[in-house]
């Protein structure tokens, strides 16, 4: 009845038109017939030279006809000039004041009217009692040309709709959406109940892509691409679907639409309705009448699927007063009031609260309703029409405002290269604009969610590098862009979102070329960065997960974006000033903390998602621009009332290893001297029986005790330890502790991994001690052969493990689960047959364990099958080893608790202890350093750098295990080992002789190439492990 909304593309042509209803003042255009109510669907003859309607508008007693030429015609009540012309007119007549202008749209309200021409202008008439027509006064120049009609100040309008006594009109520039009229509930959208004569900007959705406007007698509502719905006005039956009976002043989200994927809206008096994409029709609001079609008269809060039409696919809906007309495939229902026969079904006399098919033989195509009465647009069953057959297809709405599309603008590019430089400049100017690009095809456009943004990531890259690839030879192109961006959009970013819609643009412009360049970075970047980091939990939550989704190109192009403007004020304030220098409440300061702000979410996604090596977060060389063990102090000195202000050291994902081995020694020397450590903690041990011996000086050990340098004697010889007597002793006791005949842990052969046994009998406490001795390797910086998986690091920083963690440990059993989780067959049950427990060994039988209280009588199918799999990953992982894990990160943490262990990634914490194997030999070589008549050109030094690089990799790891007493590489980087090589006495029949201790070789100054290889090769194959001299 009160919103009028066709799109352009749905031409009527040769088509009959019925009505029914009232038509006491001539609005169905019957002419002059005696019956005030028509009751059945009758023909309107007046209109059978009208071949091509476009579009019917109906208001309260009146209704106004558009053709496809875009001529306009009018009957009914002509009290307030609503006509367009004189006197009451009971058949449509043509308003001659619109010949000559192509009108491509026509909305009525009670009885004011608003037309639309296909240059997007808006033309009003009829009632302005309440501004409704959104003028003051009459143009002078428009009255002698237009009688009555009036132009309302307002351009590029693309789409509009009538309340009783307001108008809505939307821009094709930019998506502002303007509001004008009566007010009194709230329809405006403005947050007041102020009435407008004129238009005014309805602020809280300007970011929001619209695609429809629907309004009813005082509310009123907006759907944008993706299926979301908004509302606002008059509430007191539910009619804008919130779950408040009173006026709402803003715009707010319908939230039980969001994923219907709804694609049309349509308002009646006092409620709505909505079409899905699948054809479904929900209805909400009052339903006194039976409006609703739920079979009853109950009004409701919230949107509700008609159930009587479910199997039907709704292809067009119309609301009258209260009444609704729907079309489906190939019937017509109507429901509701029909004391006026707008039903047209001549069996009921009052209402219906069920759908009826109305009885009509012509194949319907569309609906339009009045107040009281109804009218349907028809072609012959199968006929030759440009609707042609039965109806099928859904019409899916397109984004009416301009917005970009890889293949408009390379058609930009090609075709009409002259139309880019305004094109560029409207849309990098709105926020609406960029929110509606790029939108995915089909059903994928719908439907926005915390794992959907309906966004394509990928076409948003392609255009962006298309636009600056013809940026490079168009500079005028980019001069436009940036303009565009710094003095409209940026502006009007906000940090306050009215729906996560608004958030789409932090996931497109990353990708806009501009934002690479530094020279753009103070009016650009950093006021885009800065209200990205200033968004509240909620945004953050949808922004992170949408980030989950992406590909590592997108998520690459994110961290590339942000870590470079960090890293040019970074560098630019060591080059100015120095960084302590530095005002806190600084540009450049606050730049950094923004950009380092957003890394932080960004770092968050890929702890979860592990797309991007941990590594390309890391700021190289920051140790040397900053002092980091001031920054680490203040962390560590901190409270919770200074918690808030910047250190680097708040972001640890961004230090490097040697960053992060700076403060591991920072934090050592600060808790020996909390301790007092003077001295070392001696360990004496005799290598036959090194765990006892061991354990027996853990247990009087003190927490300062186990913070001392570490040094190692073993019994019965006289060797001082200078670091290579550590490494061996805890190469030594390491390899006794994971031996089978303990039983302390349990290697699984598949993957050489170890974890700890569930059925042994040793103390919690023995367990305590492997911690202690795992936690004094770290403070010892020694690199030691654990033979355990990420599983536990994750544990030991109180991070979840998962199914790949699992399947790391065990990967049969994880690609079980796996298979499990991605089985889709409906023989589920009797393929995997399994129920809620798992059997484990235990010695010499096989113990079963329920997962959950009557696990055993649960049966795991495709419903429940998640929980399963992480009930049994929680065991395995978790629940049982608990004790034993428990004691053992009690121990651990009794070295190396403090502020320093979260800051590591649980890999990092991995590659501390263990070391990793990211060799690079060149620069171990470069790092080498030599002694006595050696010197880098020296031919034996020569002759020995070319055998070691025709080495296997096997054959150099062996090298590494006899000079340093490890295969690994420490996890500051190769450049750490420092190997020193020394000549010799002797001759060429001696071999190479290795001290671990200082990672020293003794050379014998070989004088033949084959000799060398064939004394280093066996030196390294028959060594043990390493020779201590």
């Amino acid at each position: 009845m009160l919103s009028s909304y066709h799109s352009s593309n749905n031409h009527m042509r040769s088509m009959s038109l019925l009505c029914c209803g009232n038509t006491s003042d001539g609005q169905l255009g019957l002419g002059g017939i005696a019956e005030e109510n028509v009751r059945s669907l009758t023909l309107v003859e007046s209109t059978k030279n009208f071949l091509k309607i476009r579009q019917i508008a109906c208001g309260r007693h009146h209704s106004v006809m558009l053709l496809d030429d875009g001529s306009v015609f009018s009957c009914g009540n002509n009290d307030f000039y609503q006509l367009g012309h004189d006197g009451i007119k009971r058949k449509p007549r043509l308003i001659e004041s619109f010949v000559g202008i192509h009108v491509i749209s026509v909305a009525c309200g009670d009885a004011h009217c608003v037309a639309l021409t296909n240059d997007g202008h808006l033309f009003s008439w009829g009632s302005n009692v309440y501004g409704q027509l959104g003028v003051e006064r009459m143009n002078v120049v428009a009255k002698a040309r237009y009688p009555r009609i009036q132009e309302i100040n307002l351009a590029n309008i693309v789409q509009i709709a009538c309340g009783s006594n307001h108008s809505l009109a939307l821009e094709s520039t930019d998506g502002v959406l303007h509001a004008w009229g009566l007010n009194d509930h709230g329809q405006l959208g403005i947050g007041t109940r102020e009435s407008f004569i004129g238009p005014t900007t309805v602020n809280k959705l300007m970011g929001i892509p619209i695609c429809q406007l629907a309004a009813g007698a005082s509310h009123s509502l907006v759907l944008t691409p993706s299926g979301t719905v908004f509302g606002w006005g008059k509430n007191m039956f539910g009619q804008i679907g919130q779950n408040e009976q009173r006026d709402i002043l803003y715009p707010s989200l319908v939230k039980l639409l969001r994923t219907q994927k709804v694609i049309r809206l349509a308002c009646g008096e006092d409620f709505s309705v909505a079409v899905t994409a699948t054809g479904g029709l929900f209805t909400f609001g009052a339903g006194t009448y039976g409006q609703l079609g739920h079979g009853n008269q109950n009004s409701e809060l919230f949107p509700k699927q008609v159930m009587e039409l479910m199997g039907s696919v709704v292809l067009d809906v119309a609301c009258g007063r209260c009444h609704t007309l729907a079309i489906t495939e190939n019937k017509l229902y109507a429901f509701g009031l029909n004391t006026s026969g707008q039903l047209g079904l001549l069996n009921v006399k009052h209402t219906t609260s069920i759908p009826l098919p109305i009885p009509i033989e012509k194949q319907p195509r569309k609906v339009f309703a009045g107040a009281d009465f109804s009218f349907v647009l028809c072609s012959e069953p199968n006929g030759d029409d440009d609707g042609g057959g039965d109806n099928k297809a859904i019409t899916v709405p397109s984004f009416p405002v301009k917005h970009l599309s890889l293949s408009f603008v390379r058609h930009l590019i090609n075709e009409e290269p002259e139309h880019l430089y305004d094109f560029v400049e409207t849309v990098m100017t709105s926020l609406c604009c960029l929110n509606g690009s790029f939108l995915q095809s089909g059903n994928d456009r719908f439907g926005v969610t915390e794992r959907h943004s309906c966004i394509n990531m990928d076409e948003a890259m392609e255009t962006f590098l298309l636009l600056s690839d013809y940026c490079t030879a168009h500079p005028k192109v980019e001069s436009i862009m940036v303009r565009s961006v710094e003095v409209s959009l940026i502006p009007s970013l906000r940090s306050s979102l009215i729906d996560i819609e608004f958030a789409r643009v932090y996931l497109i412009l990353p990708w806009c070329h501009i934002f690479s360049f530094s020279k753009y970075y103070r009016n650009i970047v950093v006021p885009f960065t800065l209200c990205l980091s200033d968004q509240n939990s909620t945004t953050w939550e949808f922004l992170e997960s949408w980030w989950s989704c992406l590909a590592v190109r997108h998520l690459n192009r994110i961290l590339k974006v942000f870590k470079q403007m960090a890293c040019f004020f970074i560098d630019n304030l060591m080059n100015e000033h120095g960084w302590y220098g530095q005002n806190r409440n600084s540009f450049p300061v606050i730049a950094i903390k923004s950009a380092l702000d957003v890394l932080s979410h960004l770092n968050k996604v890929n702890v979860k998602v592990r797309k991007i090596p941990f590594s390309s977060f890391y700021i190289d060389d920051l140790e040397k621009k900053i002092n980091l063990r001031d920054d680490f102090l203040q962390t560590m000195n901190e409270d919770k009332q200074c918690s808030n202000r910047f250190l680097f050291c708040h972001y640890p994902f961004i230090l490097n290893a040697v960053a992060k081995s700076i403060l591991f020694q920072v934090n050592v020397a600060v808790e020996m001297v909390i301790a007092q450590v003077r001295e070392y903690f001696f360990i004496s041990v005799s290598r036959n029986n090194i765990i006892e011996d061991t354990f027996k000086q853990l247990i009087v050990a003190t927490s300062y005790d186990l913070k001392r340098p570490l040094k190692v004697q073993f019994v019965g010889e006289d060797a001082d330890d200078l670091g290579g007597l550590k490494k061996e002793f805890f190469m030594l006791i390491f390899q006794e502790l994971f031996n089978p005949k303990y039983g302390m842990f349990v290697e699984y052969e598949e993957s050489r991994y170890t974890w700890f046994a569930h059925y042994n009998f040793e103390e919690p406490q023995t367990y305590e001690y492997v911690g202690i001795l795992c936690g004094m390797t770290i403070y010892n910086n020694v690199i030691a052969a654990l033979p355990f998986p990420l599983a536990l690091y994750k544990k030991l920083l109180n991070e979840p493990v998962t199914l790949e963690d699992l399947k790391e440990l065990s990967p049969t059993e994880g690609r079980c689960l796996e298979e499990m989780l991605d089985y889709d067959d409906d023989d589920f049950e009797s393929v995997f047959g399994v129920n809620f427990q798992i059997s484990l060994p235990c010695l010499d039988k096989v113990e079963t364990v329920e997962l959950k209280p009557g696990g055993a009588d649960i049966n795991v199918t495709k419903a429940n099958r998640q929980e399963y799999v992480d009930l049994y990953v929680d065991y395995k992982l978790n629940q049982m080893v608990l004790h034993q894990f428990e004691a053992f990160k009690k121990g651990f943490n009794r070295v190396v608790a403090g502020c320093i262990i979260p800051m590591f990634q649980p890999l990092e914490l991995m590659e501390c202890i263990i070391g990793n194997q990211q060799y690079d030999w060149v620069a171990f070589e470069k790092g080498t350093q030599y002694r006595g008549e050696y010197w880098r050109q020296d031919p034996t030094i020569v002759l020995f750098w070319e055998v070691f690089h025709e080495m296997s990799l096997e054959q150099k790891k062996k090298f590494l295990l006899f000079v340093t007493g490890s295969d690994r590489v420490p996890f500051q980087g190769m450049d750490q080992i420092k190997m020193i090589i020394q000549p010799c006495f002797g001759g060429e029949e001696y071999y190479p002789v290795a001290h671990t201790c200082f990672n020293l070789i003794d050379l014998p100054k070989y004088k033949s190439k084959e000799i060398l290889a064939k004394k280093l090769l066996e030196a390294i194959e028959h060594n043990q492990g390493f020779t201590v001299v």
